[in-house]
């Protein structure tokens, strides 16, 4: 992947006993970037797949149904979606019903679509993933650095944890936050 240019790594996910890393290469304007795949425990790369984006900040997968949720641009309002155990065919976008802009990280639970920012307040958003309707949530609070990749895992130290870069790339914040769905 180095030799095709491939050098960056967005926010990655993990299903099951595989890692997924959406990989980027910085010529937007190709439209080609790649899934890869390593074992989760060993980090052995398994394979990359091309996809049909202009970016890859980030992936989300669906263990049960092993689709992938995914956007091309870095702001947009639609969601790219693949069916991975097709070779990562295309299936039909999921359209919100706001445009997101500056997306940097994603992750799926209990029937949403949980997504990170780097836009002006590094907002955290909900999306229903039959609907496409988007739902502000809040901020990572550090608006001044850079909103990171999100996790969307129950714990006892909450449901969402997230990456916020500083301004001056130090210190990284690794925060975690209770999600009221009252």
């Amino acid at each position: 992947l180095t030799d095709r240019a491939f050098d960056h790594i967005g926010d990655i996910d993990v299903a099951g006993d595989i890692l997924y890393a959406p990989i980027e290469q910085g010529d937007y304007g190709l439209g080609t970037q790649v899934m890869a795949r390593y074992d989760a425990e060993t980090l052995v790369f398994i394979d990359a797949t091309d996809v049909a984006q202009a970016h890859n900040a980030w992936v989300a997968v669906d263990p049960d149904t092993m689709i992938a949720y995914s956007m091309s641009g870095f702001g947009d309002s639609t969601i790219l979606r693949y069916d991975i155990e097709a070779g990562w065919a295309s299936l039909e976008p999921l359209l919100l019903d706001t445009f997101l802009d500056r997306v940097q990280g994603g992750d799926l639970w209990g029937g949403y679509l949980w997504l990170a920012t780097d836009n002006d307040i590094d907002g955290l958003y909900r999306v229903d993933l039959e609907t496409g309707a988007v739902v502000p949530i809040g901020s990572l609070a550090h608006v001044d650095g850079e909103g990171e990749g999100i996790d969307a895992t129950d714990l006892d130290s909450g449901l969402l944890h997230a990456l916020s870069i500083d301004a001056e790339l130090l210190p990284v914040y690794f925060q975690h936050f209770r999600v009221d769905f009252g």
